[in-house]
């Protein structure tokens, strides 16, 4: 799979959320390269505890802005963050097995997840944010 590339129309036009989106890519980039290279577990596992813990972030900061201007679909939103996390979580116990084909399993549902977050759950940023500008 190619690299997540950032597009303009990935834009939310909430400045932060934007820059975490970034982020985001970035260590899903980070882990697909560092499997294509042949790094070892050491390394994917340092890069997906990171990917973890800075979606903990991101997903505190989406619902603090969902809760002040989407309200309406804020539970429904957080649901979606909380079956990432139980995705994510699966991986983990799975990766204590090795696996050549898990890794690639796991790239594929991150991109999957990043371009369906982004580009349908998170459009609701821009869509209320444009309605209250």
């Amino acid at each position: 799979m190619p690299p997540i590339e950032w597009r303009d129309e990935f834009r939310v036009h909430i400045p932060e959320i934007d820059q975490q989106h970034k982020k985001l890519a970035g260590l899903i980039n980070d882990f697909e390269t560092a499997f294509q290279q042949g790094r070892g577990s050491e390394v994917l596992d340092e890069i997906i505890g990171e990917l973890i813990e800075y979606s903990k972030i991101h997903f505190l900061t989406e619902e603090k802005y969902m809760a002040g201007f989407a309200h309406d679909l804020a539970a429904s939103h957080k649901e979606g963050h909380i079956r990432f996390n139980e995705e994510v979580c699966r991986f983990i116990r799975e990766m204590k097995t090795p696996s050549d084909a898990l890794p690639g399993k796991i790239i594929k549902f991150l991109k999957d997840w990043w371009h369906i977050h982004i580009t349908s759950e998170d459009r609701v940023f821009k869509q209320k944010k444009s309605r209250i500008s």
